[in-house]
């Protein structure tokens, strides 16, 4: 086996982006069995072990010898959390793709790794606009761009394809001189009270009340489109 060497070290005081070794092939493998990873990219379905050990030790030292993709992986807590790559690059636009495991979503993990292989594109690679993809509804991975600045969001139909299926993708990018900040709102539901009154957002609790509510009999004279029960 053989694994990328003089991979640089990014990190920051929380995450540490590394070369790949063979101690993050089983993790790797164990990632991509995630039913939420196989749905949201073109990995191979089923995923093998083969497919982790050729894409830690052919694909990504390849990537790096070539200079056509840079891959790290992405170390939280001691422990292999993820692989996050930027690819392409010429003429000064590149593209960055991602994965988190699942153990360690919700930490702002790939936020973090994500900050820093655009400061790694725009300061060493020297590239002018980083651009980001993803499928259409993909929320956590567009979560994720959000806050490290990615904006001109656009929906592209039909412009993504995973294994031989055709989706609607998005597609943001961030410039060398824009702020690796949220650009605009994330939608947030705002919660309002006075009076005794709140507003707020649903919760999944709310079901039973909501049946009855569109179950009494004012409600559906009142609304008539309503189903009935």
């Amino acid at each position: 086996m053989r694994f990328p060497e003089d991979v640089p070290v990014l990190a920051d005081d929380v995450v540490i982006l590394r070369a790949h070794s063979e101690g993050d092939i089983d993790p790797v493998y164990a990632m991509c069995q995630d039913p939420e990873m196989q749905r949201w990219t073109s990995i191979p379905v089923p995923y093998l072990r083969e497919h982790a050990v050729n894409f830690l030790t052919e694909v990504i030292p390849n990537g790096w010898r070539d200079g056509g993709m840079w891959a790290w992986a992405i170390e939280y807590d001691g422990q292999y959390a993820g692989t996050i790559d930027l690819r392409d690059g010429e003429g000064g636009v590149g593209e960055v793709g991602f994965a988190v495991a699942p153990g360690v979503r919700g930490h702002g993990v790939m936020t973090r790794a994500l900050k820093l292989v655009v400061r790694y594109a725009f300061d060493v690679l020297g590239w002018e606009r980083v651009i980001w993809r993803a499928f259409v509804n993909n929320w956590a991975s567009r979560r994720v761009a959000w806050k490290a600045g990615f904006r001109g969001l656009v929906v592209v139909p039909g412009g993504a394809r995973a294994r031989g299926v055709r989706h609607d993708e998005w597609v943001a990018t961030v410039g060398r001189d824009d702020a690796l900040e949220p650009s605009g709102n994330w939608w947030k539901v705002p919660e309002l009270e006075r009076d005794g009154i709140r507003l707020r957002a649903f919760r999944a609790t709310d079901a039973k009340r909501v049946v009855e509510a569109c179950n009494d009999e004012r409600t559906q004279f009142w609304l008539a489109g309503m189903p009935s029960p």
